[in-house]
């Protein structure tokens, strides 16, 4: 049986594409306008604000200026401080992984492996199978080393996770046809594991869990930039006076970023089986049978990232864009075990535990490895508005791909062999199903964001 797995291409390239796109733009924009970091003169050097039809100076009584304490808020460039730390909410999209059907209901014991019958129904699996909206947060925080704002440094850490998703079928009584489907490897057709049947009560669970989290230090270093100074934090000793006509003014700047990046995608498909035989020849009624299957993956990215912050500002508006490169490695490890325990009601008889379930047998049991070098694109939007001097509210857009990722559920092979089922007294002829089939995808995510920056 042949897999398939959906790769975001167009969505993947549209990201890279704007990444790209942005870092051209703003090398461009640098060409023409690179200058080297300067000062402005002092306070009493500065020409002094005409008052006009479209212009209007602040006294030191004026109320507007009693109202904000200082006059750092009329800035032409970004609100005062040479220290920031923001915090964002992260409602992001991240496609869910693709899995064979785990559990279905029919109509006949007979039709539960036969996904394609109009009369059984696929309660779980066949398609994505992790919710696809996360929440999340992200904080940043960082500092410039000098009073022009050249030089300086970053950190930040972001955390989304949809939280866990589970199902569950059968019945106690048997009252209802529930199976485990899966292809037979030695003749190709159609069967199922029978979870709840007449005489066999039982139910399967299936839950999934996925985890994405990140963090990276970055060195700021400003390559220009227009209408930014020096003097941006006037007290009112300074006796300044500061013109509306700054709040109308646009300032805009580049800043070169590189640093380190780490990435972490985990996730996982677990499955398990409850059952008690209430009159099925020849297992003694009241046996009792668990089984478990378990899927996991994690990915570890590491790398470096270089990349661009062009941001501006205008009155309390500003604006940024952030696009990045990060250049490394992921590690990726898939981890499958299985385990079936039985217990037959004889006193004093243990219960008997046997390697393997039904998806996770001897032939792909185990820890997997691999890695290789990949690049992830990273683009960051985002809008600012002042509510003070010293704090501004946040909303963007992010766009990340993640490729090369190995996911819990695309490592599920539906194709078993029987003979290995527990116990397994003579493995007797097959293939050895189910296999580990290394899957991999790229990773499309993205989503908006809302917050809060605090700068002193």
């Amino acid at each position: 049986m042949q897999r398939s797995v959906r790769r975001p291409c167009g969505a993947r390239v549209a990201c890279l594409s704007g990444v790209i796109g942005l870092l051209i733009l703003v090398a461009n924009a640098t060409a023409k306008n690179v200058r080297p970091a300067f000062s402005i003169d002092p306070p009493s050097l500065l020409p002094a604000a005409v008052p006009g039809e479209d212009e209007e100076s602040l006294s030191d009584g004026d109320p507007a200026w009693e109202s904000w304490g200082e006059k750092e808020w009329f800035s032409t460039f970004d609100s005062p401080g040479q220290h920031w730390v923001s915090g964002e909410y992260l409602a992001w999209w991240i496609p869910g992984a693709h899995a064979p059907p785990l559990i279905t209901s029919s109509t006949a014991v007979g039709l539960l492996g036969d996904v394609n019958s109009n009369q059984t129904i696929v309660l779980f699996g066949g398609g994505p199978i992790q919710r696809e909206a996360y929440n999340g947060f992200r904080l940043r925080m960082g500092s410039w080393w000098d009073c022009e704002r050249s030089r300086g440094w970053e950190a930040s850490f972001f955390m989304v996770r949809p939280g866990s998703q589970s199902a569950r079928a059968g019945s106690g009584d048997g009252s209802a046809i529930v199976g485990r489907p899966f292809i037979d490897a030695n003749t190709g057709d159609p069967e199922s594991q029978l979870v709840s049947d007449e005489g066999l009560g039982g139910f399967v669970d299936v839950r999934t869990n996925s985890t994405l989290l990140g963090a990276e230090i970055l060195y700021r270093h400003n390559l220009f930039r227009h209408g930014d100074c020096c003097y941006d934090s006037f007290s009112k000793d300074a006796g300044v006076k500061v013109s509306l006509q700054h709040k109308r003014r646009l300032g805009t700047r580049l800043d070169f970023l590189a640093g380190f990046r780490y990435l972490n995608y985990s996730d996982s498909v677990t499955i398990r089986e409850e059952l008690l035989a209430i009159n099925r020849p020849p297992i003694p009624p009241g046996t009792e049978f668990d089984v478990f299957d378990s899927f996991r993956a994690y990915n570890h990215f590491y790398g470096l990232t270089l990349g661009v912050d062009y941001s501006g500002q205008s009155g309390r508006w500003s604006f940024a864009a952030r696009p990045q490169l990060s250049v490394g490695v992921v590690e990726r490890r898939v981890s499958i075990w299985g385990e079936t325990m039985v217990a037959v009601p004889i006193p004093n008889q243990p219960v008997n535990q046997y390697v393997g379930g039904l998806l996770a047998l001897d032939s792909n049991i185990g820890d997997y490895r691999s890695s290789q070098l990949t690049v992830v694109p990273e683009l960051d939007l985002q809008i600012g508005y002042l509510i003070h001097p010293r704090w501004r509210l946040l909303m963007g857009y992010s766009c990340l791909v993640f490729p090369g990722l190995a996911r819990a559920g695309e490592q599920i092979d539906p194709v078993v062999n029987p003979n290995l089922l527990p116990p397994v007294t003579d493995s007797g002829p097959g293939p050895a199903r189910p296999a580990y089939l290394a899957g991999q995808s790229d990773v499309w995510m993205h989503g908006v964001t809302a917050g809060i920056e605090y700068r002193w």
